[in-house]
């Protein structure tokens, strides 16, 4: 895949994006650093290990970020600036010499330690918000780049190229977090895609990275990928991937923290698959040969919803759907992308995501149906009706099963919330028992004046 064919369109990402909260400019050791590692990412797809020419736009590609990267290193300040920007010269000299990827390599690790830790990727400091990053993605770029990622937005047809699936594996499957949060933040000139480091802060531009990683796997994956993990991994990985299973401490080195953001960001999909699979030598890691393709996808799936659970492996509120009205928002983006997915000629696909929006539905079900059956009966046979619609890919039918849920999803919101405050329940009770006392004086009164009648 062509990065710049790709990440160009990341421009659809930010074009629009704004921030309640301003977020400061980039450090330039930090801008730095991030485009010279795309460039140095996109030099392996250039060239072979051998330094023979694989593909000329890639190679383009690579000169082009080095020079965004010379001329953002005019910024740099300190006792190590001369020293970085000669360093950065003798990479891009290594880049027009065709030299091994591995020689470049070794220049980007000692460009980063001349850096310093100004340069280092600034990780989230708070649990990532999913439900922040899919509305700023529905707000911002879903116009261009389709509900689920898949190019398809109605804004985005009238551009040539076309912008990428940046929702699916096909497309991202190779690229780790940390490349397209660099991205986000840098951006790539001579292109639409700007920088926007100065527009979003560092956890926005996070909790967007994670919603675009989330739309690359069903919830049926990440369900098939929980049960293998648990069965497979946990006992030295631990519930969440914290490194503190029961057989951890038996062993000569304890795990990594495979469910922490810091040690999932710098690996694709592409990369964690092939752990889970060929294991890793020299390591307590064993291969996992038993497993297919798709299943090892579906433990990577489940792999990338860790870094939003607590110790106990329970969703943290913001990270998932915890509320009604998260929960309304997630069922309304399940059915679009499952629509979009019988628009695309792929009904396996669009009956999966019709089950996800039923799923997402299940945790106002309950409450819902105790006030008003009739109504979450009505809604499962909507849901029922536009799974049955999109398998068979009869569109209308499934728009108008889409709409007819996303009517009365207010309504039944609003009967999960609580009748009163405690305050109020208060009152009401104290109302209550004044009223009745009151009654029973008036009956006690009326006794009494009859017996000294009589």
């Amino acid at each position: 895949m062509k990065v710049r064919s790709v990440l160009t369109w990341f421009a659809v990402l930010g074009a629009v994006w704004g921030s309640s909260t301003a977020a400061a400019q980039e450090h330039p050791a930090r801008r730095v650093a991030s485009i010279v590692s795309v460039a140095i990412e996109e030099y392996g797809k250039a060239v072979d290990a051998q330094g023979h020419l694989l593909s000329a736009q890639e190679l383009q590609e690579t000169t082009d970020f080095l020079v965004d990267a010379r001329r953002a290193a005019e910024r740099l300040s300190g006792a190590n600036a001369a020293a970085a920007r000669k360093l950065l010269d003798s990479l891009a000299a290594a880049v027009t010499a065709r030299r091994p990827p591995a020689a470049l390599d070794s220049l980007e690790k000692r460009f980063a330690v001349l850096l310093g830790n100004e340069a280092k990727l600034e990780l989230p400091r708070r649990q990532l918000d999913l439900v922040e990053g899919r509305s700023i993605y529905g707000r911002s770029c879903a116009s261009c780049h389709g509900a689920t990622g898949l190019g398809d937005g109605p804004a985005g047809t009238a551009l040539n190229p076309h912008p990428p699936a940046i929702g699916t594996a096909a497309h991202m499957a190779e690229r780790s977090p940390a490349l397209t949060y660099r991205i986000v933040s840098v951006g790539i000139a001579g292109t639409p895609m700007a920088a926007f480091s100065g527009v979003l802060t560092s956890e926005q531009r996070w909790n967007v990275v994670a919603y675009l990683t989330s739309l690359r796997s069903t919830h049926g994956q990440q369900l098939e990928g929980e049960g293998l993990y648990l069965q497979r991994c946990a006992s030295c990985h631990g519930v969440v991937g914290a490194g503190d299973g029961p057989l951890a401490r038996a062993l000569t080195k304890l795990p990594p923290e495979i469910g922490s953001v810091a040690w999932q960001v710098e690996r694709s999909d592409a990369q964690l698959a092939s752990v889970v699979l060929q294991g890793l030598p020299g390591s307590a890691m064993p291969p996992s040969h038993d497993l297919t393709p798709s299943q090892a996808v579906s433990v990577v799936a489940y792999l990338r919803t860790l870094p939003m659970k607590d110790r106990n492996g329970v969703a943290v509120a913001g990270a998932d759907s915890m509320s009604a009205q998260s929960a309304a928002r997630n069922v309304l983006v399940q059915l679009e992308q499952s629509l979009s997915a019988a628009k695309s000629g792929r009904p396996a696909d669009a009956g999966d995501k019709a089950f996800d929006a039923y799923i997402a539905f299940e945790p106002i079900e309950g409450t819902a149906r105790a006030k008003n059956p009739g109504l979450v009966a009505s809604m499962e046979r909507q849901f029922a009706d536009f799974k049955a619609a999109v398998r068979s890919n009869d569109i209308r039918a499934a728009e108008r099963s889409r709409d007819a849920i996303e009517t009365s999803l207010p309504e039944v919101v609003a009967l999960t919330a609580p009748s009163g405050s405690g305050v109020e329940a208060f009152w009401q009770s104290f109302l209550i028992i004044l009223r009745e006392g009151f009654e029973a004086i008036l009956v006690i009164g009326a006794i009494v004046a009859f017996l000294i009648r009589t």
